[in-house]
């Protein structure tokens, strides 16, 4: 009996098992297919979704490309293409070539937005006509071209004898507007300071110069000194020697300051004075005029005051009108530099060995009987002669080194000699004829040796100085400009000469 029953415990735990392990198959089953139909709406619902994303972005990426133009990023505009990049080329001027790659078009268009945000900064940002106006003054056109409409100005209606119109102009101008005060101070460098004679007596006619016996000026350097006046920058100065012995002379350390940026001073002799320089004047000049570079002096001066002017270490370019004794040697023992030395007859064999390659200009060369065989300027660019001077000139000069491109002499006086000179010169530009050519005969004689001579090929400018109309050279030289130059003939009479440029 308990056997049975538990036989019958056992059969009934199994079948309870059996049926437990089958409803747990059939719900996992349902289970697993439910999963299989809730994957297949996600993958349905993602693809739908991936593709409005991508509608989307294509919609903002096209937004974003009609955003891109000239003034975008290079990082946007690598974004464009080729033609597109092109097209923004061509529509803001910019030279590209249609074949240069995409990053070329890039870096132009960069290139030109810069170049043109930089002239719009000077043109109007900068531009001091918007931010001042006074009365009923109205400024139209961008700064740079009112500077260089009042440049032009300037440099038009300067002459060598009346600044007055000019400098009345620079007043006006710092009267319109402060700013202009610096540029006319930059633009007037160069100075011709005169002075006015208020009262003299007879002169008398000695040596061919005029003389009085008492002359009275009105000194008016004092208002290089004033505050309004707008000249305090002078690169290239000017005067006679009554001023220039002022200027020396006056005690002033705003003059002196004023004066020391001068590098070319030009002094002239005044024909309405017999005043004569004191022993001090060239020496204050040395220690004034501590950057002159170039040195023009009209006037008769001793050998003490030539030893002053040597002082100056600064000093490149010399021209002296008067001599004094061993003029050369004083010159070079203290400025052994010199670039361009014109002396009245001058003597090159007085010229060092040691200075001779820095040398690049000779003037009023006298190659006299004292031969010096084979001397060398290898940096000589332009030579002028004297009248008299012989014209043996590879007797003196190395023709090996000698390769001037710049010939000034007196072409009247044995023309056919100079031209068989000219044909030896190979590197040479310019020939100029220092005569005065009064009538047509000289004109025809150059123009007739011109022909014969085997002229160097290098050769194509040729200046000749004239008084009149008569010369006519057309027919050999096409005229290319007209320069005016100033001859004086004596102490009293000036008479105009044109200087005529002709093309070879």
């Amino acid at each position: 009996m308990n056997i049975n029953n538990t036989s019958t415990i056992k059969t009934e735990t199994t079948t309870t098992t059996t049926t437990t392990t089958t409803t747990t198959t059939t719900t996992t089953t349902t289970t697993t297919s439910t999963a299989v139909v809730n994957t297949s709406d996600d993958i349905d619902a993602v693809d739908s979704q991936v593709k409005s994303n991508r509608s989307s972005a294509r919609k903002k990426k096209s937004s974003q490309l009609k955003t891109i133009d000239f003034n975008s990023s290079k990082d946007e505009l690598l974004v464009l293409k080729k033609d597109q990049l092109f097209q923004i080329c061509q529509d803001n001027k910019i030279k590209v070539n249609k074949s240069a790659s995409k990053l070329q078009l890039v870096d132009s268009i960069v290139e030109g937005r810069d170049v043109q945000r930089q002239l719009k900064k000077l043109l109007v940002d900068d531009n001091p006509a918007s931010q001042f106006h006074r009365g009923h003054v109205e400024y139209n056109l961008p700064v740079l071209i009112i500077l260089k409409i009042f440049r032009y100005s300037w440099q038009i209606s300067t002459t060598h004898c009346t600044p007055l119109f000019s400098y009345c102009n620079a007043l006006i101008l710092t009267q319109i507007n402060k700013q202009f005060f610096g540029l006319v101070s930059r633009m007037f460098d160069n100075v011709y300071l005169k002075q006015r004679v208020t009262s003299k007596s007879k002169g008398y006619k000695k040596n061919g110069k005029w003389q009085y016996s008492v002359t009275t000026y009105d000194p008016q350097v004092n208002r290089l000194t004033n505050t309004w006046c707008p000249i305090k920058n002078i690169v290239k100065l000017k005067v006679n020697h009554c001023m220039f012995g002022l200027l020396m002379k006056k005690e002033s350390v705003h003059l002196q300051h004023i004066l020391s940026s001068v590098e070319k001073l030009h002094i002239e002799w005044d024909r309405a004075s017999s005043t004569e320089f004191a022993s001090t004047v060239f020496k204050n000049m040395a220690f004034i005029v501590s950057k002159l570079r170039y040195l023009k002096c009209q006037i008769g001066i001793d050998s003490k005051n030539y030893r002053q002017i040597a002082k100056i270490k600064t000093l490149k370019k010399v021209t002296f009108t008067y001599r004094s004794d061993n003029l050369e040697r004083i010159l070079f023992s203290n400025l052994p530099s010199l670039e361009q030395i014109n002396i009245v007859l001058l003597d090159i064999n007085l010229i060092p060995k040691e200075s001779r390659s820095s040398i690049k200009e000779l003037g009023f060369v006298n190659l006299n009987e004292k031969v010096h065989r084979n001397m060398d300027f290898p940096n000589l660019q332009k030579i002028s002669f004297a009248e008299l001077s012989n014209k043996d000139l590879f007797t003196h000069f190395n023709p090996a080194t000698f390769n001037i491109t710049h010939l000034s002499a007196y072409l009247k006086y044995d023309t056919h000699l100079w031209f068989e000179v000219i044909g030896l010169l190979k590197n040479l530009i310019v020939v100029e004829d220092q005569t005065i050519h009064h009538d047509k005969k000289c004109g025809e004689s150059i123009c007739e040796n011109y022909i014969k001579v085997d002229c160097p090929s290098s050769l194509s400018r040729f200046i000749i100085h004239t008084n009149n109309n008569n010369f006519d050279a057309t027919n050999h030289f096409l005229q290319i400009g007209l320069q005016y130059s100033y001859y004086s003939s004596n102490y009293q009479t000036f008479t105009r000469s044109r200087k005529l440029v002709y093309h070879v």
